[in-house]
Formats: C-alpha cells, sequence, structure tokens
C-alpha cells in the first residue's frame, strides 16, 4: 500500500474522444520526466511545416509536375507529347513506353509531395515522393505504386517542358 502512496498520476490527456494519455510513475521522478514526458508529447503530435510548399518556386514546380500528370491521366497523345522535350532523351520510345503502360495501366490516382525544388536560368528540377493508383488488367492485384521521382523541366516560350526523369518513374 506505501507503492500505492507513492505512485501519482500527472498528467491525464484527451487526445481523441475515447483516447487518454495517462503518465503514471514515483513521485520522486516527477521532477525529471513529467518535462521528459510534455516534450515527448508534443513533439509526438508536431506537424510538419507545409509552408515552403506555397512560396512561388514551390507552386511553379507543383504546377509543372501536376501539368505532365494530367496530361498522362486523360492520354491524349498529342497533348501528352507537347508537355515532352523535344531534348528528352529517347523521346519516341519514351511517349511509346508511356502509352502502352497507360493502357495496361490506366492511372486513377496521383498523390505527390515535393521534397525540393532547384531553379537555375532555363531548367527547374523538382525531387517529390508519389503514390499511384490504377486499374491494371493483367493482375486486378496489382493496384498501387509508390516511388521517388527528380524531373527536370525546360524553360520554353510554351513553358515547363519535362525534359528528363531520375529515380523512379511515375508514368
Amino acid at each position: 500500500t506505501d507503492m500505492k502512496k507513492e505512485v501519482k498520476t500527472i498528467m491525464k490527456h484527451e487526445l481523441l474522444p475515447g483516447l487518454r494519455l495517462v503518465f503514471r510513475y514515483p513521485k520522486e521522478l516527477a521532477v525529471v520526466l513529467l518535462p521528459l514526458s510534455l516534450f515527448v508529447a508534443l513533439n509526438a503530435c508536431a506537424e510538419i511545416d507545409y509552408s515552403t510548399q506555397n512560396t512561388p518556386l514551390f507552386v511553379k514546380a507543383r504546377e509543372a509536375v501536376n501539368g505532365v500528370i494530367k496530361s498522362q491521366f486523360s492520354y491524349d497523345r498529342t497533348a501528352f507529347a507537347e508537355k515532352i522535350s523535344e531534348d528528352f532523351s529517347d523521346r519516341m520510345e519514351f511517349l511509346f513506353d508511356v502509352e502502352v503502360r497507360s493502357m495496361q495501366k490506366m492511372p486513377v490516382d496521383f498523390e505527390f509531395f515535393i521534397d525540393a525544388v532547384n531553379e537555375a536560368e532555363d531548367v527547374l528540377s523538382v525531387l517529390f515522393s508519389w503514390n499511384r493508383q490504377y486499374m491494371n488488367w493483367d493482375d486486378p492485384d496489382d493496384t498501387t505504386a509508390k516511388g521517388k521521382s527528380e524531373f527536370v523541366f525546360q524553360k520554353t516560350a510554351q513553358g515547363f517542358l519535362l525534359k528528363n526523369i531520375a529515380g523512379d518513374n511515375p508514368f
């Protein structure tokens, strides 16, 4: 019973309805554990700072990536080809591969998060993580993919055109 008297509930916090966080420990440790537990609890609930995602450079990068992805979704051969630079290595082979894959694995949804953006005079490099859902006609159990890609865009009079893909191919 002496042990029961020594244990104290220091913090009780309702995180969500029905989900409570309760810390119990001996009184002697309260001085050390209370600040530590508050630090852990606050950092565990910390949100990711998305403020950099709203800078003009990130907005430009998001629009460039989105333009290429959207044109692939509603696969119109001409519209998609217009988003690909003439300087893209093996451009015709790439366009053919994307068309074939679009028929085999019809795109359903695509989400991406920009990790980094670099811009030079006429080049925009966008590193991003992505998740993709598709309908696979050959294997109905294979419906998702994820990866990390870098798109390199070339600035032209028509806007930013895709010049190179490094990493995972989201198409």
